[in-house]
Order: structure tokens, then sequence, then C-alpha cells
């Protein structure tokens, strides 16, 4: 772990280029209720709402269609398209003439960072991106050595949060990232 240049909070080894983003998730639970969050090296220490680093930040660029996400330093379009297959999420991003930049679809650690698991039915800041709905949006198609990663890619729901994959062939809403 490296610190984060723009806010000093720690940056995971491997593919995550940014500091860590909060994830919203202030509270602490045990097996069956909510908890006062516990202490380092007391019992159930560890959870998100022991960690409130990486406040959101943003920069709405209304008039380019824009948003510049000031923690992890991704520029997202705020807009999204709906109920296209992956290959269609693609070509869409692809093409995209938006604000003179370069787009592609995002991975989906990318797409995660807009999760904010402190909200739900969307899980993401909706005074940001409002017109995003509680369904899924693709992200990276899924890697070797997988036996069908040809056809499977990767989803991120604003429902929740979750994070599965699924075939190609479904429709789902795409949100696209500038090309760095």
């Amino acid at each position: 772990i490296k610190s984060g240049a723009k806010s000093g909070v720690p940056i995971p080894s491997g593919n995550q280029r940014w500091a860590l983003v909060g994830t919203g998730q202030y509270q602490c639970f045990d097996n069956e209720k909510m908890i006062p969050c516990p202490m380092p090296g007391s019992p159930y220490f560890g959870q998100d709402g022991n960690y409130q680093a990486g406040t959101r930040s943003y920069n709405i660029n209304e008039s380019a269609g824009t948003v510049e996400d000031t923690v992890t330093g991704l520029i997202w379009q705020r807009a999204h398209r709906s109920e296209v297959k992956w290959a269609e999420a693609k070509s869409y991003c692809d093409n995209l003439s938006l604000a003179g930049f370069r787009w592609r679809i995002p991975t989906t650690h990318e797409i995660k960072s807009l999760v904010d698991y402190g909200k739900s039915n969307p899980a993401i800041d909706k005074s940001v991106f409002p017109d995003t709905p509680s369904d899924w949006f693709w992200g990276s198609p899924v890697r070797e050595p997988h036996p069908r990663a040809g056809e499977l890619a990767w989803i991120v729901s604003f429902i929740d949060g979750f994070v599965e994959y699924t075939a190609r062939s479904n429709t789902y809403n795409v949100r696209c990232v500038k090309v760095d």
C-alpha cells in the first residue's frame, strides 16, 4: 500500500490507481444488530464503518455532460445508455462524441468506485448522476482462464452495489469513462 498523492489516503497495490474512496457505509454490526464501531483488536473490527477514508468529491460539467471524480481522477459520462448488449455498449462508448474526449467501457473496478454503499435504489449520488436507474451496468469482460471468458462480462448493480458476471448477450446499462 502506498499513499495517495491527492488525499494522503492509502492506495492499495494491484490494479487500483487512486486513493481509497469511502464506501458510504458508516455503521458497524455484530452477528445480529448495529453496534458502535469497535476499536482495533476488538471483535468485529475492520468493517467499512471503521474506515472513513476518501470522501467522495465530484466536479460536474453540466454543459459538457461530464463528471470528474476528484478522488479517482476518472472522468465519467454523466448520462448513460439503457438496454444494450455488451458489444453494443462497447461500440457506443468507443464511438461516443462527448466533450472532445475518447471514451470506453469502464473496468469493473472503475464503475464500482461510483457505488455508494450508504445508499440503495440507486446506490449512487443522485445529485451527481440524477438519471441513474436502480439497475445493472456493464463493466469489463471476464478474463481467461474462465472457460467461457469470451462470452461473459462483469456487471455492477446500482440497486445495492453487488458485482457478478453474466452473458454478454443480456441487456443492461452502460456509463462510459474517459480514456486515459
